[in-house]
């Protein structure tokens, strides 16, 4: 794992290049953060309807659903959303690893579809697949941690990781880069503290928001990138 600074707080955040489309980000949200994303996340749901999953072999409840395009979410949406998407991309054309992602990462994500969904710390689960509609994803990971996988063609074996309250994941979600990726189990008591403290309900979930971009998009073609 490598280091570099956030440029919201100036913090160490670790980085992981998974493969050159395939990004982890650890710790860039601070607790606070992690506070008022998960405020933003329960005020947007009382418009939505929770879902179960429809998958047998994956347990997860879909607690928020929509299009940014979409008129009735018109206003609606909150700033952090489109915040924190601004965040990874930051990060990710820092000059510390710039040089190699920028031929691959497009240098600018704007989410036209938002999703999050709840796993259960007992039997939380999310079956391993390939996406096929979006292309580029932004995913947040809150509360307890979950055991994430990733695989892709190019990668002679499955990665596995904690996935953490605060990190985020990037990648390509776009049918023609075959990122299988999927949740074996939530990882029992992995919830921060002080984030307890402040979301008491988190103590029993894992919590994702999703920031997918629909739609072609084309790499950077600088090596570094500016705020």
């Amino acid at each position: 794992m490598t280091k570099l600074e956030t440029p919201t707080t100036n913090k160490s955040v670790q980085y992981e290049i998974l493969q050159h489309n395939v990004i982890l980000l650890r710790d860039v949200l601070t607790i606070p953060q992690q506070v008022q994303l998960w405020k933003c996340i329960q005020e947007s749901s009382r418009h939505y309807k929770e879902t179960r999953a429809r998958n047998a072999k994956s347990n997860f409840i879909k607690v928020l659903s929509f299009s940014t395009d979409a008129k009735k979410w018109k206003n609606k949406i909150p700033s952090m959303f489109y915040d924190i998407t601004d965040i990874a991309v930051l990060l990710l054309f820092k000059e510390t690893i710039a040089s190699s992602v920028s031929k691959f990462v497009p240098n600018s994500m704007h989410p036209t579809y938002i999703t999050s969904f709840k796993y259960p710390v007992k039997g939380g689960t999310l079956t391993e697949h390939v996406d096929v509609k979006s292309n580029w994803v932004v995913l947040y990971s809150l509360g307890n941690s979950a055991n994430f996988t990733v695989k892709s063609p190019q990668m002679q074996q499955k990665k596995a990781f904690s996935f953490n309250s605060g990190d985020v994941l990037v990648f390509d979600a776009s049918e023609k880069a075959k990122i299988k990726h999927g949740i074996t189990h939530i990882i029992e008591d992995t919830v921060p503290s002080a984030l307890v403290d402040c979301c008491p309900e988190l103590k029993e979930w894992r919590v994702s928001i999703q920031f997918r971009v629909f739609g072609e998009l084309k790499p950077s073609k600088t090596t570094s990138g500016s705020e």
